[in-house]
């Protein structure tokens, strides 16, 4: 008897462990959860193997509470205060409680169909419900819990709607911006992003706390790479490719991308979105920043008819942005007009890139001798401009020229063009880029639909941009 009653107990000791590691909890969190996975209740419940340890206990983050969902996953055995709070707050919501037993009836007989066309026709207006009563879902940790695995089947169909993009949207920089002692005043929408992904283009208004200054900036927000494209919805959820967000940071880091960011539609695996700030936008009250896409300024210079000659400063923009994708091995980004730009400010110019394709393969054994003769790996260059530049001998020397500063700014980082200081070399962009992704992650596991061979494909990308840009480098000093 005693044998078996220290095997018990060496049992609790592993489930409450098992239980804190999961939910990265400790203090006087690891004893309260330590009263309520000792229970009889819990354990003849594990005993009779009906449900996982981590599906039984549940914490309430920001609060002192637990729940312990029965096996309707509305009735609760917990805290007596928290439950009195969970049902005060169904009798003042009783509309949106009626609401959300309707919908989860209706989404549970969606799983059940077998025509593809009737699931998507019941998905598309399960989502339009569904944004009725999503405040109320994710303001109830017992709803959130128990509807999270039948919601996880309109994730394919949920990524790509533009008014759950937009939810997701508030939810995050509302969030973001408190962090940042910000108040979000307003949020608007101006239509689709640009781009095959879905996507929309938000405009968000926010004061500072401190100074009550306001300040209006743009966000491009998107899917993932390969998430739901605005032409159709796929039947799966789709894997995310962590290289798209390495890229976007080292494209940051190093002075060549905008500022970039990521969050998740909480409802849906997989629903993941980027969204990148204005590259016009500045802090600073009273100055005067212009980002120009390429597609337009490249349609002012065939009116304008100048001479190439007369554009030294675009020319080497031009320049320094080819070398930068070949050495990320970037696809779709100055083979695609509306994927890059010109940043102007005080007289000065910044080409920079806004959206691109992640290489199938992006080690490059003869990235000078393509650079020197303007071989394009991944599509064709326009011919108005970029072709010209990067093809004709006769600019050679200038390409060299660009090419030495360039390699010098990416070895210590290049000046910054709106403040003072540096940007950050490329080695330390890309340890710094890999970390940042790396942690978000780590924090994300649960949401996170990632590839089996994401971790090997990320690496081996780091590996072949590092040799890129080494082979490039040396080649160049040769």
């Amino acid at each position: 008897s005693l044998k078996k009653m220290e095997k018990k107990d060496e049992t609790v000791k592993s489930q409450i462990k098992k239980i804190c590691e999961h939910y990265m909890l400790e203090g006087e969190d690891v004893e309260k959860i330590s009263e309520l996975v000792s229970s009889q209740f819990i354990q003849q419940r594990i005993a009779e193997g009906k449900a996982e340890l981590t599906s039984l206990v549940f914490p309430i983050k920001s609060t002192d509470k637990f729940f312990i969902p029965s096996e309707d996953g509305a009735a609760l055995l917990t805290i007596p205060k928290f439950l009195a709070e969970f049902q005060s707050d169904i009798e003042k919501n009783s509309d949106k409680w009626v609401a959300y037993i309707k919908f989860m009836k209706r989404l549970k007989e969606m799983q059940k169909m077998q025509k593809l066309t009737d699931k998507r026709t019941r998905a598309q207006e399960l989502i339009r419900e569904l944004n009725d009563i999503e405040s109320f879902i994710m303001n109830q940790a017992v709803l959130r819990f128990e509807s999270a695995k039948d919601l996880s089947s309109l994730s394919s169909h949920r990524a790509s709607n533009p008014k759950v993009i937009e939810n997701a949207s508030i939810l995050y920089f509302k969030e973001y911006y408190s962090t940042k002692s910000m108040d979000v005043l307003n949020t608007s929408i101006l239509g689709k992003s640009s781009g095959i992904q879905a996507g929309i283009k938000m405009c968000i208004t926010y004061r500072s706390e401190e100074t009550k200054t306001q300040f209006t900036t743009l966000y491009f927000i998107k899917t993932h790479l390969y998430g739901s494209l605005e032409c159709f919805v796929k039947n799966e959820p789709t894997r995310i490719d962590i290289r798209e967000l390495v890229i976007y940071k080292i494209l940051k880091y190093i002075g060549f991308g905008a500022r970039v960011h990521f969050y998740f539609d909480l409802l849906s695996v997989g629903g993941f979105y980027i969204a990148s700030q204005d590259l016009a936008f500045s802090k600073l009250l009273g100055r005067k920043k212009e980002f120009q896409i390429y597609s337009k300024w490249v349609e002012q210079y065939k009116l304008k008819a100048k001479d190439v000659k007369e554009l030294i400063e675009e020319m080497k923009g031009a320049i320094e942005l080819d070398i930068v994708c070949r050495i990320l091995g970037l696809e779709d980004a100055i083979t695609n007009q509306g994927n890059f730009g010109i940043v102007y400010l005080g007289g000065r110019q910044k080409w920079k890139i806004i959206d691109f394709g992640v290489p199938t393969v992006a080690l490059d054994d003869n990235i000078y001798k393509s650079f020197l003769m303007g071989i394009s790996r991944y599509g064709l260059l326009d011919g108005a401009f970029l072709a010209p530049v990067l093809r004709n001998p006769e600019y050679s020397l200038l390409k060299i020229e660009t090419a030495t500063q360039l390699m010098k700014d990416l070895d210590s980082g290049r000046n910054r063009q709106s403040s003072p200081g540096k940007k950050e070399s490329f080695l330390n962009a890309i340890e710094k880029a890999h970390k940042e992704v790396r942690k978000l992650i780590k924090e994300n596991e649960n949401l996170f639909c990632l590839r089996k061979e994401a971790e090997i494909d990320l690496e081996q990308y780091i590996k072949s941009i590092i040799t890129n840009f080494s082979t490039f480098k040396e080649s160049l000093l040769k």
